[in-house]
């Protein structure tokens, strides 16, 4: 009987894992532009008189395609791909947070938390008012069961972007981890206000309804 018990819980565990993930990976869609802006697709010189005289390959602009094929990368799930764009993009320009959050969720989707969170830190130390990657920081605690700091991270997150539904949402999923189910359906309720037609926070609300152990 205790083992059945023991089965039910682990499944429930790798259930609400699977939920989270979904939600995790929502958010390198989430992301905007780079922090730090990384200019034009070119840089042009110009003459004595004003006038463009011929484009310039400048360091900061081959960081820029080295990130935009990382997350082409990315999202067709060439992870490893995407890592070795993201990180050649920081060897030309070390100063992009955008760019060591992606990689932070590259490193986090190849399993690799610690990597990913000394990423997370970079970025957030470059841009304190990143809110992504508080959120996304918290995601990769979550994953290493520090649920201290995940909570926390979402805290940050959400005081930075009132409206951030996701991290609304990944905080209530530790709460529901805790047993915590008032404050967990308080924040999905929250989530299914900022983002009704998102489809994410509902299905959560549910979850809180019926968390039972699934066999």
């Amino acid at each position: 009987m205790l083992g059945a018990e023991r089965k039910n819980q682990k499944c429930y565990g790798l259930y609400l894992l699977l939920i989270f993930f979904a939600l995790a990976d929502a958010s390198a869609h989430a992301q905007g532009a780079p922090g730090r802006a990384f200019g034009g697709d070119s840089a042009r010189a110009q003459g004595r008189n004003g006038r463009e005289v011929y484009d310039i390959a400048t360091p900061q602009n081959y960081a820029l395609a080295y990130y935009k094929r990382g997350n082409a990368r990315k999202e067709m799930g060439d992870l490893s791909g995407a890592l070795s764009d993201y990180t050649k993009a920081l060897d030309l320009d070390s100063n992009l947070p955008q760019v060591y959050n992606n990689r932070g969720n590259t490193l986090k989707a190849m399993g690799d938390y610690e990597a990913a969170i000394k990423d997370y830190d970079r970025a957030i130390e470059l841009n304190p008012r990143f809110a992504f990657a508080y959120n996304n920081r918290g995601a990769a605690w979550f994953l290493r069961g520090d649920l201290e700091r995940a909570v926390s991270d979402y805290n940050k997150a959400i005081k930075l972007k009132p409206d951030y539904a996701l991290a609304y949402a990944n905080r209530g999923l530790v709460f529901l981890t805790r047993g915590d189910e008032k404050r967990a359906e308080s924040d999905f309720r929250k989530c299914e206000r900022l983002e009704p037609s998102e489809g994410v926070c509902s299905p959560m609300v549910r979850v809180v309804k019926n968390s039972r152990p699934m066999g």
